[in-house]
Parts: C-alpha cells; sequence; structure tokens
C-alpha cells in the first residue's frame, strides 16, 4: 500500500479543515505583529491560546494548560511574544532552538511539563512545517504504523518532536496528492485513526508479554479473584508492593493504546544513555551501570565491574523485539547488556507516554473508625446556594466514585463507536462550562441562561427574574431522565410524573437545553467515531484490617462477589440507590498480620479475597540498599528456628517452625519483624533504629506474651556491628 491508497480511504473532516483554514492564517498574522495580549484579536486570541477542547488545531481537553497556569503565562507574555514573532515569520524554515527556547520559558510557568499545548501553539504558527498531531507519543506512533504499512516508508524517529512533525508533514507533502498543507493538514491525525484501529491489539491472556517476572502471580490472582489482601508481619513492604502491582497492572491494560516507539534509532539512545546511571540487567536480577558514549555504542558496567560496549544497531534489535521479555532470546556476548540498555530507555520512554496513572489509581488507609459513610456513600451537607438554608444530600465516597468511573470506562469500551448518552452528556457540560468561560453565559432562550455550573446541576435564570434572583437549579439526574426517556416535547415533560414538580413547571427550559443537547450529539457523531480502550483501575486499601470490613462495606460485600451486577444502597445519589463494582475495578488490601485487629475479618469477607503471604526476606544483594544482614539474620532466630536466608519462607506450605522464643500461640509469619527495619544510610542510623524501633518492639513482644521470657536474655545480648 502507498501512500496515496491510504488517503483514498479517508472521509477528510471538512468542518476542522474549515476552522484550521480560517484561523491559522490569522494566529500567524498576530503572532507576527502584536506584542501585548490586548493587541491581539480577542476571538483569534481566544482560539489560538485559551481554549482546550475542539481548537482548531487540537483539541486538548486533558492534557492543557490547567487555568492558573494560563493565567501565569499571560502575566509573563512579554517573554512568550518574541519568540511567537520570530516562528510566525519563519514559514519555510523550522526553528528548531527558538521552539525549544519558547518550550523552556513557558515551563517556568507550569506545573507540568505542558508538552502537546506547547506544541499546539508552535505548530499554530508554522502550517507549512508542522503537522497537527502535538501529542508526541501520538506522533511517533503514526510514524511507526506508516513505517510498517506504506511501502519504502522510511521515516526516521527522533526523541524531538518538532524534528519529528516536520518529518512526517514533508513525506506528506511529497507523497500525498495534495501538497498544499492547508488541504491536507487532516491527514496525519485522520491516517493514524484508520492504521491504529487495524493495529494488532495484545492478547489480554498473553500475560507473558506484557508483565514483568516479579508480579505474574499476583496479577493473575487479581484477574481471577478481583481483589486480594497482601499480609505479613510489620516492615515487609506491603504498600510497596501493593503500590508496584498497581503500576503495572494499570500498564498492562493500556499496552496497546500507549503511544511508545516500536523502534529506536542512535539518537534516542544517546539521549537516555549520556550519562553515568545505575540501570537493571534484561532480567531485573542484578544491576548494571551506564558509563556513557562511546563512538559506536553504550559503555557498561557490569555487577563485577567489566566494561562492555554493546553497538547501537544490537540496542536497536534488542529494543524492536523487546528481548527482555522474551525467554531464549539472549544468546551471550553483548546480549544481556544491549538488552538492558534497551529495557532501560524502552521504561523511560514508557513513563513519559504514561503520566496519567493517577486516575487509575487510588490508595487510602483505613482506621478504627472509618464507616460505610467515609467509604462507600454519606450524607452531607451543603448550603442551598437559592435560600441560604442548610440542606443534606447523600454524596458518593471513594469506593462509589471510583466505581462509578471504572464503569464508565467498562461500558463505552463495550460499545462499537459512540458512547453512551450520559457520556456525551458529560462532555456537553465542558462545553456549557466553556461557553460560559468565554460568554459569562449559555443561553436556554432569548433571555434565560445558565451562569453557574457544579458537580450536580446548572443554575439558570432571566435577568428581569424577581421572584428567584439567585436562579433555579437544572439538576444533571433530571436532564438525564429526560434524555433517556425521550421526552422530545414540552407536554411530554410537564406529563412525566417521574420528574419532580419544579422541572415540570419549568418544562419550556428543560425542552430547550435537551434540544441543544441532540445538536451538539450530532456534531460529535459527524467529527470521530473511536473505540473506547478498556482500562483497569485499583484501589488500595492500606491497613484493610484495621477498620470493621463487614460495617464499612455493607451490601457491597456481595457485590466484589457479583461483578458488574446492580445492588442498592443506603443511600440514594442522583436518584438511583444502585452502585456497580465493574469487572475492571481491582482491589488491593493490606494487612499486617501484627495487628491485634486481624480478627475484624471475618469468614464472609475473607472468602471474597485472595490473600498472598509477604514474609522476611534477606535483601542484601539489592543494588544499592545498605542491609544489615548480620542483624536480620539475629532477629530472624528469635521467630524462626534455624532461619536460613536462601530460603524463600513465603513459599512454604503449612506452618514455618518457630524458634524456641517464640510463643506457641503465635506463627513466625504473622509477627516476624520484615526486613525493612533493617535498611540504612549509615551505621549511626542502624544503631538508632536499632535502640528506638527494633529493640522496644521485641520487648513490646515479650510484655504481650508474643516472644517468651528466653528471648530477653538473647535481645540483650544482640550487638551493632
Amino acid at each position: 500500500m502507498i501512500l496515496q491508497d491510504l488517503e483514498r480511504e479517508i472521509e477528510i473532516w471538512e468542518d476542522w479543515k474549515t476552522r484550521y483554514n480560517f484561523y491559522v492564517p490569522k494566529f500567524i498574522t498576530e503572532a507576527s505583529g502584536k506584542n501585548t495580549i490586548e493587541e491581539w484579536d480577542q476571538d483569534v486570541f481566544r482560539e489560538f491560546f485559551e481554549k482546550s477542547n475542539d481548537q482548531c488545531v487540537s483539541s486538548l481537553r486533558q492534557g492543557y494548560f490547567t487555568k492558573s497556569e494560563k493565567e501565569k503565562i499571560k502575566k509573563n507574555w512579554h517573554e512568550l511574544a518574541p519568540l511567537l514573532k520570530e516562528i510566525a515569520e519563519s514559514q519555510d524554515k523550522p526553528l528548531y532552538k527558538v521552539y525549544h527556547k519558547l518550550k523552556n520559558v513557558i515551563r517556568k510557568f507550569t506545573d507540568q511539563n505542558r508538552k502537546a499545548a506547547t506544541n499546539r501553539m508552535i505548530a499554530g504558527l508554522q502550517p507549512e512545517l508542522l503537522c497537527t498531531i502535538v501529542n508526541e507519543g501520538n506522533l511517533t506512533h503514526l510514524m511507526s504504523l506508516l513505517n510498517q504499512n506504506i511501502e519504502d516508508c522510511k521515516l526516521k524517529i527522533g526523541s524531538d518532536w518538532f524534528e519529528n512533525s516536520f518529518e512526517v508533514l514533508d513525506y506528506y507533502k511529497t507523497h500525498s496528492s495534495l501538497q498544499d498543507p492547508y488541504k491536507l493538514m487532516t491527514y496525519p491525525w485522520q491516517s493514524y485513526d484508520l492504521l491504529r484501529d487495524n493495529d494488532a491489539e495484545i492478547p489480554n491472556n498473553d500475560m507473558s508479554e506484557i508483565i514483568e517476572n516479579g508480579y505474574n502471580q499476583e496479577i493473575e490472582l487479581l484477574h481471577y479473584k478481583k481483589q486480594i489482601i497482601l499480609q505479613g508481619p510489620p516492615g515487609t513492604g506491603k504498600t510497596r508492593l501493593a503500590e508496584l502491582i498497581a503500576d503495572r497492572l494499570c500498564l498492562t491494560n493500556k499496552i496497546e493504546k500507549l503511544n511508545i516507539p516500536s523502534f529506536i534509532d542512535e539518537q534516542v539512545i544517546k539521549k537516555y544513555c549520556n550519562s553515568k546511571v545505575k540501570i537493571k540487567s534484561a532480567r531485573d536480577g542484578i544491576s548494571y551501570k551506564i558509563l556513557g558514549l562511546e563512538s559506536s555504542g553504550v559503555k557498561v558496567e557490569s555487577s563485577k565491574g567489566t566494561t562492555y560496549i554493546p553497538k547501537f544497531e544490537e540496542i536497536c534489535a534488542m529494543y524492536k523485539k523487546k528481548a527482555w521479555e522474551r525467554e531464549g532470546e539472549l544468546k551471550g556476548g553483548n546480549d544481556s547488556y544491549s538488552a538492558a540498555v534497551a529495557k532501560h530507555i524502552y521504561r523511560h520512554l514508557e513513563l513519559a507516554d504514561n503520566p496519567d496513572k493517577e486516575q487509575f489509581i487510588k490508595l487510602l488507609q483505613f482506621h478504627p473508625s472509618y464507616t460505610y459513610e467515609d467509604f462507600v456513600r454519606g450524607i452531607v451537607s451543603r448550603i442551598d446556594e437559592e435560600n441560604q438554608q442548610i440542606i443534606y444530600e447523600a454524596e458518593n465516597k471513594t469506593l462509589a466514585q471510583f466505581s462509578k468511573v471504572a464503569l464508565e470506562n467498562y461500558i463505552l469500551s463495550q460499545q462499537e463507536n459512540e458512547g453512551n448518552s450520559e457520556v456525551r452528556f458529560s462532555d456537553f457540560i465542558d462545553h456549557i462550562i466553556e461557553t460560559i468561560d468565554e460568554k459569562g453565559k449559555f443561553m436556554l432562550s432569548d433571555v434565560i441562561y445558565i451562569f453557574y455550573v457544579d458537580d450536580k446541576r446548572f443554575k439558570y435564570k432571566g435577568d428581569n427574574w424577581t421572584a428567584h434572583p439567585n436562579g433555579l437549579n437544572m439538576n444533571f439526574y433530571e436532564l438525564q431522565k429526560i434524555i433517556n426517556l425521550n421526552l422530545d416535547t414540552r407536554q411530554k415533560i410537564v406529563k412525566e410524573k417521574s420528574l419532580n414538580a419544579l422541572t415540570r413547571q419549568h418544562a419550556s427550559y428543560y425542552h430547550n437545553f435537551n434540544e441543544f443537547f441532540k445538536t451538539f450529539q450530532k456534531q460529535k457523531h459527524r467529527i470521530q467515531k473511536t473505540k473506547i480502550p478498556l482500562n483497569n483501575y485499583v484501589l488500595i486499601i492500606d491497613e484493610i484490617n484495621r477498620a470493621n470490613l463487614s460495617s464499612v462495606l455493607g451490601e457491597l460485600i456481595y457485590a466484589l462477589e457479583y461483578r458488574g451486577k446492580a445492588l442498592d444502597s443506603m443511600y440514594e445519589v442522583n436518584g438511583s440507590a444502585k452502585i456497580i463494582l465493574p469487572p475492571n475495578l481491582f482491589i488491593i488490601g493490606t494487612m499486617n498480620t501484627a495487628d491485634r485487629s486481624v480478627g475484624h475479618i471475618d469468614y464472609a469477607i475473607r472468602r471474597r479475597f485472595a490473600f498472598v503471604n509477604v514474609l522476611p526476606k534477606s535483601i542484601k544483594d539489592l543494588d544499592g540498599c545498605k542491609f544489615d544482614n548480620g542483624l536480620f539474620k539475629t532477629v530472624s532466630n528469635l521467630f524462626v528456628k534455624d532461619f536460613t536466608e536462601d530460603i524463600d519462607y513465603s513459599t512454604i506450605v503449612g506452618d514455618i517452625e518457630r524458634s524456641v522464643h517464640l510463643s506457641m500461640d503465635f506463627n513466625p509469619e504473622d509477627v516476624w519483624l520484615g526486613h525493612s527495619y533493617f535498611i540504612y544510610k549509615n551505621e549511626e542510623e542502624m544503631e538508632i533504629r536499632w535502640a528506638y524501633e527494633i529493640k522496644p518492639i521485641l520487648l513490646e513482644y515479650i510484655k504481650d506474651g508474643v516472644l517468651k521470657e528466653s528471648a530477653k536474655e538473647a535481645i540483650k545480648n544482640i550487638k551493632i556491628n
């Protein structure tokens, strides 16, 4: 297939092209001649900088500058203006140094590196040179797909978005039937849309290809059971392990839509290997050190101090086939080192492309006073803006909120194209918010308008209203009921008894809203149809046994087992008491087995969770970690008979044989002090840790009858080396 064959499958998005062709020349004119924001045409400035969603170059609804960042940038516009002017005045030559200079200036005023937002500003000023795909991962993914699918396409994928963007647009200009960038401006994105839809997905059950070796068991168990508890004595790193499992679980599910390049070149290698850094081996067992660059490759020091120089082409080959994940790929020679370097680069690109993992992972800690109303749903008080009275209403808490987000994603992922009306409704809410930001109001009629939006309602009024000067509420759940029941006339709304009286009384405004919404739906359908990928969502509950789980979970004890089925909660939110735990929501609890509140977990809870032992172990060989292995062994012998550091005690079936110092009422795996207590930065710190952390716990164990009196003499004789 040649590029023009691909073009024949594209139906150009004319609305986008028309707006692009209208505004971009104006961007160039304004940036070339205006030094201050006040001098800009305000409509053009709003399109160029203020808008995040549905902007003419690229929509960045989830990745644009925040409001506070925009205000900082506008206050310092004098620093941007000369650079924007220089870029706008160069329509035939890319200015890579100026691009990066502008990028660095903008970065001073943002909380995060808003790469795509910055790229969009620059792309909007150089339509002859840069394409409209401003997300760096999406662009490299397109380049990779073109190389794979288009005959004789050999785009050079680098690490610089500006260079990649120039190369892509230049390729389209020279190989497309349309050489004019203003006419073909939609082609790169629409090509990407077509090619990625045909791109092979990674099978969900092929765990060996997508999961690092360390967490296979736990992740497979989560897929089977949906919720697990990592249990073990204090200091074994249960919370950290939960976070690592969650990271890998979410990243695993997103791999098919992560835009990590499928291959790299010498320039990318040089970018990530130009300084000294410790890296993990291909199998994570030991560590190597990158010492820097040589003319032919990367200089790597082994764990034994021997240096090797895997060549650039060897590293590229290992990266392309992801050799660190495949058995039998490492044959000897430089293979281990080239694969380790390739893996190091891949992990950096992976993290760069997945900055928003926090939206998929929530962590909270239970405590003894935690209740259903704190965790699932509860009553809260707020001031009613209309009459300034205190009102009480139910709202979703952590679990119900997170479940709702996961459920929306699950429902959308099961559909071939468009989302359901509820999700499109949320898009319309965003559209109204943006309109209010721009114009101060969203008109429902000639004289009535929406002026305020929160998470549950709109507020609307007329300027001449005297009865309700603060406006009236238009609740989302009432609007969604009208949409879902297809009440498409005012008369139908008036007659619908399930609506509240105020809604029926003001049916004209609700009908007008519904008409605006239907128009918005049609426009959205014409713009783009995409399949939403299924994401995993992970809720980590630290110290899960410290609260009374039966009380905290309530009816959701059953929802844990019957995923995807609606259960009635004790409270209604937005007119519904239903709660659903979807199949893509996973729960990881951590439990300190030495905690006296372990007994709170009854059988009904236990049979709905899988339990994974996380026990103490020697980490003396962990690179970069100072570990007092001698003290760890000595203390371990207080709990375990003839403790041997080479045994993985978490794999032992049945009880671990207890030490003579351990009471018969306790098992070693429940109370044995974990390895994190024995990590230190210097000898003085280890002495402090022994005196004020480890020793007091051991003495407390004697007092509580966990350790026998015989342990007192053994503890007294322990010396810190």
